[in-house]
């Protein structure tokens, strides 16, 4: 209710501004507002990616990144276009004052709609909470016969200045400013898709953009016959108390989809891509709202589809997977561990006589007319739940390449000694930060467990011990199926990264520990002492680049310095090796596993 007396009153307040102003200023300016609108759609895109790849996606700054890249572009080209005609045409044209009332208010009128139309777009794609402000311009099909938890547009705004905004700027991209790559083709229905990444349950709002070098598309399936088509309805059946059961799914428009297949696609994302959110810390969260395949009729007109299951590993530790239906409305489903780079696939209904031409994961573009790869083709159910179970789906049917590290001269360390090695998530030794304190450089979750940040502080004068738990910040946050593991590396110790064989490695090489799966676990902060002084850094989402990215490097020179990394772990895995690049600097004997929770 309240965006919609908002832009009405917007709208409205426009509108009469204008009319007061005779009709040729309110041209004028109406002639600054399209072509404004037009410069910034053309730029949103690559305009938010650079800024989001400037900040990231996880902070207040990627949150609004692509609201960012829609405003500032139209306001400042409005801006611009207005003096230039000003300057170009500086007489203004008496028109009787009954003429200027109406000619002045009807340009005012399109000015409205098009300055609140970019306005809620902008809005719709900022991270704020699913139900900001009450509009929800698509949500999940309140018919519960048609598919439980599909997608499906809305009835809109009262005056639906968003979907009057997209429709217009789409039909000038492939018209009077057309171009190779128009945003009709990539953003149908735009004022609807713009919101969709913020689709999530009420009481978490997972990371909605992240930058295209964070996920890659690793493969591609299809189930059921691609060319021909197939009942939909036989390729939603799953398992349930032993019987086969459908799963109910319509379109955008509420339609059910006759025939068609299902399109799977195998994606990689890097620890850039993962969400710091009250589950726990490095992982990649999906709504069903926040991934769209983009399709192209026959006629050249597109549609987008939403996906109906994710397949990730079940749980960390073992090579179970799963296949998880988005069947329930806010659902959001997260993959387990805290691999460094995590691989899931998700599944999506292409209609009959339509081609996918693109993927949207998190406003990532992802093209898929040239250089995807060409897909495995599984024609029953039966066949591709059959490599589901062991993962060999998100493989290509077969076995992947464990990586190679050099240990040759690697020191060999005992895990019982506990004070290089330790499975904890607390501060360790004297560290215990007043809530108060630690806010001012972290995100805490509800516990008041450090989720992200990194901080400088006196050591031992801004410690201490709270005598109220509520008021004490002594953990770092990780998720139930996560463990972190914290490793001495300080100069002198058996992992020192200025030891013989560590100080002789790139500086931007990764420090990873590695699973005797093979898995690699990022360095995703440290504990720095030095004398009178203590930095903490921990970000799951920006893991260390190397030793060059510790604030003060180590010396030989100095005794008052002390080094502990943090690796964020998959629960239950046992971890052996700690590696530089692929070079092992550390072989842990026995191999320690990890299969203790951390609260």
């Amino acid at each position: 209710m309240t965006i919609q007396i908002a832009v009405i009153l917007l709208v409205g307040n426009i509108a009469y501004a204008w009319a007061t102003r005779g009709f040729f200023n309110a041209l004028l300016h109406m002639v600054a507002v399209i072509v404004g609108g037009a410069v910034a759609f053309a730029l949103w895109e690559p305009l938010s990616l650079m800024i989001l790849g400037a900040v990231g996606g996880t902070g207040f700054l990627g949150a609004v990144a692509w609201s960012a890249g829609l405003i500032l572009p139209f306001v400042v080209t409005t801006i611009i276009v207005r003096v230039i005609l000003d300057k170009l045409i500086p007489a203004n044209v008496t028109l009787s004052t009954q003429a200027d009332y109406v000619g002045g208010g009807l340009c005012g009128l399109v000015s409205g709609v098009l300055c609140a139309g970019v306005l809620v777009i902008a809005i719709s794609a900022t991270r704020f909470p699913a139900g900001f402000l009450g509009y929800q311009p698509i949500w999940y099909n309140q018919e519960r016969s048609e598919g439980v938890g599909s997608l499906k547009l809305t009835s809109g705004l009262w005056v639906p200045v968003d979907r009057i905004t997209g429709a217009f700027y789409g039909s000038l991209s492939e018209r009077a400013f057309s171009a190779d790559e128009p945003l009709a083709r990539w953003y149908p229905d735009l004022h609807a898709v713009a919101y969709a990444n913020r689709i999530s349950s009420e009481d978490e709002t997972p990371v909605i953009a992240i930058k295209r070098e964070d996920v890659r598309l690793v493969r591609t399936y299809t189930v059921g016959d691609a060319e021909a088509g197939s009942p939909i309805a036989s390729l939603l059946m799953f398992e349930q108390q032993g019987q086969m059961s459908p799963m109910p799914y319509a379109d955008t428009r509420g339609e059910q989809v006759a025939t068609g297949h299902v399109a799977g696609y195998v994606l990689s994302f890097d620890a850039g891509a993962k969400d710091p959110g009250e589950r726990g810390a490095g992982q990649v969260i999906f709504s069903n709202g926040q991934a769209r395949l983009v399709c192209e009729r026959e006629d050249g007109s597109t549609f987008n589809v939403f996906p109906v299951a994710m397949i990730s590993q079940a749980s960390s530790g073992n090579d179970a997977y799963g296949r998880w239906r988005f069947d329930s409305d806010e659902l959001v489903l997260a993959t387990v561990g805290g691999a460094s780079t995590v691989t899931l696939g998700l599944e999506f209904v292409v209609p009959q006589g339509s081609t996918p031409i693109g993927l949207m994961v998190k406003n990532a573009r992802i093209d898929l007319r040239e250089g995807a790869p060409e897909p495995v083709s599984y024609k029953s159910i039966n066949a591709r739940n059959s490599v589901v179970r062991d993962g060999a789906i998100l493989r290509g049917g077969a076995s992947e390449e464990t990586p190679e590290f050099d240990d040759s001269r690697a020191v060999t360390v005992d895990t019982s000694d506990t004070s290089i090695i330790q499975p904890t998530n607390s501060l360790t030794g004297q560290l215990s930060l007043h809530v108060s304190m630690a806010r001012r450089n972290f995100s805490l979750d509800d516990e008041n467990r450090i989720q992200t940040g990194t901080g400088v502080y006196r050591f031992p004068g801004d410690f201490g011990s709270p005598p109220d738990r509520n008021l004490k910040t002594d953990r770092f946050g990780v998720a139930r199926d996560q463990v972190l593991v914290q490793i001495d590396v300080s100069d002198g110790t058996p992992g020192s990264l200025i030891g013989p064989v560590a100080r002789l490695q790139d500086g931007d090489a990764p420090i990873r520990l590695i699973d005797t799966s093979g898995v690699a676990y990022d360095a995703v902060g440290y504990i720095y002492k030095e004398s009178g002084e203590v930095t903490i850094r921990y970000t799951p989402g920006d893991p260390l680049v190397g030793s060059a990215d510790i604030a003060t490097p180590l010396s030989s020179s100095r005794t008052d310095q002390e080094l502990k990394l943090l690796f964020l772990c998959s629960f239950n895995v046992e971890v052996d090796r700690m590696a530089i690049g692929d070079v092992v600097i550390l072989n842990l004997e026995p191999g320690l596993l990890l299969n203790r929770r951390q609260d």
